[in-house]
């Protein structure tokens, strides 16, 4: 890590970069292989004062797993370049008492302010470990936030997007997800939510364990058993719950598109958060919907295989996808792969 990078990114922890520095501090971070950052993360982490003994073993072990945190999953695409800043942060600042963030510009109390953000942008899928030892698999277009403290006192974090959670047990300190409208509540479980900015809906979808879903108002609540699926209207403010076989829930997980009896319009548009794209259609979408799965790989191949059941024209430039919808089309069924 040469003398710049190192200058820029402590810059980057006091939030005082400007736009000029980032996008040098973007570039540098490229350039700079990963087992170079590991260690001198290390040194840099000599230099903030403690006022008591670190918790050596817990550096040792998330520093092991540095691989695992810069970058996502087997079927996951690079992470964004805030995503693997947030993803080294856990090296340098270890939280829940394990470290006083402290410079000369900030005391205890600013770090304990401090909010770290993992960011996925569209076509971008990535996994994190957090400070209690809880896995978090980041789907497209997601934000997960938690505070510096998180760990000491409590285990909250904010979610905007699709999430799969593999929680560490502890009874002592309940994990609890905040989203839009509704908090979900857990000790130890393994569970999906989806709550993108946006949607008309939010949904916890219920692998194991158990899990209590409250509405910020305090209004509603509900507790989900294993297979069962929680859905909720933003429009009706209710809940339905349901049973699920969780493929459909955890399909991007596992690298997949999965759609089961959906219109034209969701498919693409599921297609753009998969694949980083945005796609314009002319002309009037038909009504029939479609059913498929398709395994991550080649848009086009995507594209064209949707071709044999929608009759349509696509020109790809770069990350855009124009449409033309053939408005003759008209068979109402539904199509399957």
């Amino acid at each position: 890590m040469s003398k710049e990078l190192t200058y820029l990114f402590e810059k980057y922890l006091t939030n005082s970069l400007s736009k000029k520095e980032t996008a040098l501090f973007r570039q540098l971070m490229k350039e700079t292989d990963n087992e170079e950052i590991e260690k001198k993360l290390s040194l840099l982490w000599e230099k903030y004062e403690k006022p008591e003994n670190r918790n050596n073993e817990t550096f040792t072990s998330i520093s092991q797993n540095l691989h695992h945190l810069l970058y996502p999953v087997k079927q996951s695409i690079r992470l964004s370049f805030i995503s693997k800043i947030a993803a080294t942060l856990l090296l340098l600042l270890l939280v829940g008492g394990l470290v006083n963030y402290h410079t000369k510009q900030q005391s205890y109390r600013s770090f304990a302010a401090f909010n770290y953000c993992i960011v996925t942008e569209k076509g971008e899928r990535a996994s994190v470990v957090l400070p209690d030892g809880t896995k978090v698999y980041l789907n497209s277009g997601t934000t997960l936030s938690y505070p510096a403290t998180f760990g000491k006192t409590d285990r909250q974090v904010g979610l905007t997007g699709e999430a799969y959670f593999e929680v560490k047990k502890d009874e002592n300190l309940p994990f609890v997800v905040n989203t839009k409208e509704i908090n979900i509540k857990v000790l130890g479980t393994v569970f999906n939510v989806y709550a993108y900015p946006g949607s008309d809906w939010f949904e916890v979808s219920l692998i194991e364990g158990s899990v209590e879903l409250s509405t910020t108002d305090g209004n509603q609540s509900v507790i989900l058993k294993p297979y069962q699926k929680a859905h909720y209207s933003y429009h009706t403010s209710k809940f339905e719950i349901t049973k699920t076989d969780l493929r459909l829930e955890t399909a991007w997980k596992r690298g997949d598109l999965m759609f089961r009896s959906e219109p034209i319009e969701n498919v693409f548009r599921q297609i753009d958060m998969f694949y980083g794209t945005t796609t314009r259609i002319e002309g009037t979408c038909p009504e029939k919907l479609f059913t498929g799965t398709f395994r991550e790989g080649d848009i086009n191949q995507v594209l064209k295989n949707l071709q044999i059941h929608f009759k349509f024209k696509y020109q790809k430039t770069g990350n855009d996808i124009f449409i033309t919808i053939n408005d003759e089309q008209s068979d109402n069924k539904k199509s399957e792969i």
